[in-house]
């Protein structure tokens, strides 16, 4: 039976109450051009780090929108800054290694750069996508979105991924509407979220935490597409901070910078930037 008095998941999830809490090994973190295998591969392979200790964080809490700094990560020292403070994305995916003649103890951890390459590039592709859609202009939908005889396609940066065939009922449907734009986008972006989240994510039974039943995602990365779901149905609103130029969900629509640090450096800068102007108005007036 379903009673519609009990919270939905997602209400949950942006609570405190939500139990997702993510590991991260405390090491230096660099490019190596060793293998797990102990090959040398000629290139940066792997994003390396040298077990010291570990740390957890609740990533939800601590930064909703994740997603949106992976996927404007650009070059390897971002990526390297991004695993040492939020975690690989999937340590089961990891290799683990105690090289011989070392203490005991000593453990590397390695994750293939390259897949740090390609999620990175698909968030951002999606995210792009997204943006098209959010934007609600019927121009910028009508740029993405394309009604072609074998079925409706979403297409952007010279690739395109069918969102409907011809023959199916959907295609009919939304044929009969007029050809809508912002249905198939919204279609769109919704079944990829999915399929990125699908078997990723776990009930799990936490005593600890009311006795209750959480779904938890079974890695990073899935986390991420969890927040970028919220941010597609309005649970997050993620804003670039007026001062770093970092994501953040704020709390208020008119809230314009991340912490209280950033609010301090803008109020700096526009007192200086104010204090120019009267400087120059005041040497023209002379």
């Amino acid at each position: 039976m379903y009673y519609t008095k009990q919270s939905p998941f997602l209400k949950d999830v942006v609570s405190d109450q939500y139990a997702f809490f993510w590991e991260v090994y405390t090491g230096k973190y660099v490019l190596s051009h060793v293998t797990a295998g102990g090959r040398s591969s000629g290139r940066p392979a792997m994003i390396t780090c040298r077990i010291r200790g570990k740390r957890f964080y609740a990533p939800f809490r601590r930064s909703p929108v994740l997603h949106r700094l992976f996927g404007n990560l650009s070059g390897d020292k971002s990526m390297l800054d991004f695993a040492s403070t939020y975690g690989f994305l999937d340590y089961s995916q990891c290799d683990f290694s105690g090289p011989a003649g070392n203490p005991p103890g000593y453990r590397v951890v390695y994750e293939p750069l390259e897949k740090w390459r390609r999620e990175i590039r698909v968030m951002k592709s999606h995210l792009a996508r997204w943006d098209f859609i959010r934007s609600g202009s019927e121009m910028a939908l009508g740029r993405v979105i394309d009604w072609r005889e074998d079925g409706v396609h979403f297409t952007l940066g010279g690739q395109s991924d069918l969102i409907a065939a011809r023959d199916t009922q959907l295609y009919d449907r939304w044929l009969r509407q007029g050809k809508p734009l912002r249905e198939p986008a919204l279609h769109y972006t919704y079944n990829f979220i999915n399929s990125r989240i699908y078997g990723g994510v776990s009930p799990r039974a936490l005593p600890a935490y009311s006795h209750g039943v959480y779904l938890t995602p079974d890695n990073l990365l899935t986390a991420m597409w969890v927040m970028f779901m919220w941010e597609v149905i309005g649970e997050t609103r993620p804003h670039y901070c007026s001062s770093c130029g970092g994501w953040f969900d704020p709390r208020r629509s008119t809230r314009q910078t991340c912490g209280d640090r950033c609010r301090k450096r803008l109020s700096r800068a526009r007192q200086k930037l104010l204090a120019s102007a009267e400087n120059e108005g005041n040497q023209e007036g002379r």
